[in-house]
């Protein structure tokens, strides 16, 4: 059976909500065709309006029990498919981040002020770091197979519909394909543009992607998703300021990575993605695929 990886990143903000959001529109309707996994990359700081405040050892520990429990009932056996990194600025991918963006601000291409947001303020940074050493946990745990896949998201993503994910990858109609119960996508047209869909001149046959606000919500193959490491790694280098006046954004430095890389990348970004009101299935007009719950 195809292994399906869901890699679960950034600030905690609304895990429990995104989380139960995340049973109900992919991972019990796809269970019966996957194997699926869970990753989760979990900042050792949680984040509040007032500040950041740090986990304590016994709240990571009821975390950890509590997610546990809520994997073996979800899929009715061990959670040895699930995996919790805890992970705080030491982490190395993040120090990489860190000197790579450094050397910008040195050679005068970067403000400090941008340096400071990127590294202190932001997950922008973090969340790349936060991929990078999931994946490196992952890899020496699985075996990963030609066909396997990787769905990355937030702690605080809101999915309207399931994805239809059996049959990637796809090469005509991707979203009407991926997402069959909205009627947003029968008559869509890929937008074109340096930020929207990429299409390389050569296509290699296991590099595509298909995103939703470029890196809010990423499908790939998961063996090239390895990849995603090196926009840590190499933070700043996949974008210029030639191209992209906020080319150090978190968007424009995955979409760089994919574009320099040849992925054939389906594109879809909604006008609209904050969602501030409790119900969320009140909100179908307004959020047809996804929202960000601040």
């Amino acid at each position: 059976m195809r292994r399906l990886a869901i890699f679960m990143t950034g600030q905690y903000r609304h895990f429990w909500m995104s989380w139960n959001n995340l049973v109900e529109k992919i991972i019990t309707p796809l269970s019966p065709h996957f194997d699926i996994s869970l990753s989760i990359g979990m900042d050792k700081k949680w984040k509040q309006r007032n500040g950041s405040l740090l986990w304590s050892q016994e709240d990571m520990g009821e975390f950890e029990e509590k997610m546990r429990n809520e994997w073996s009932v979800v899929l009715n056996k061990p959670a040895e498919n699930l995996i919790i990194e805890w992970m705080d600025t030491s982490n190395p991918f993040f120090q990489s981040a860190v000197a790579s963006l450094r050397h910008y601000v040195n050679t005068k291409r970067l403000s400090e002020y941008w340096f400071n947001y990127l590294v202190h303020r932001s997950g922008s940074c973090v969340e790349y770091a936060q991929f990078a050493r999931l994946y490196e946990i992952y890899e020496k745990k699985f075996q990963i197979a030609d066909e396997d896949l990787l769905m990355r998201t937030r702690c605080d993503i809101l999915l309207r519909h399931p994805f239809n994910i059996n049959k990637l990858p796809l090469t005509e109609n991707v979203f009407q394909q991926l997402v069959p119960t909205s009627t947003l996508f029968e008559n869509y047209v890929e937008k074109e543009g340096y930020e929207n869909s990429i299409h390389p001149t050569a296509i290699i046959p296991d590099r595509w992607a298909i995103t939703f606000r470029k890196n809010l919500v990423y499908i790939m193959p998961l063996k090239s998703a390895k990849i995603v490491m090196d926009v840590a790694i190499h933070y700043g280098d996949w974008d210029s300021v030639g191209n992209n006046t906020y080319w150090f954004n978190a968007e424009s430095q995955f979409r760089g990575c994919l574009r320099f890389l040849q992925f054939r990348v389906w594109e879809h970004s909604q006008s609209k993605d904050e969602c501030y009101e409790a119900n969320f299935d009140d909100l179908e007009d307004d959020f047809p695929i996804y929202a960000i719950k601040r």
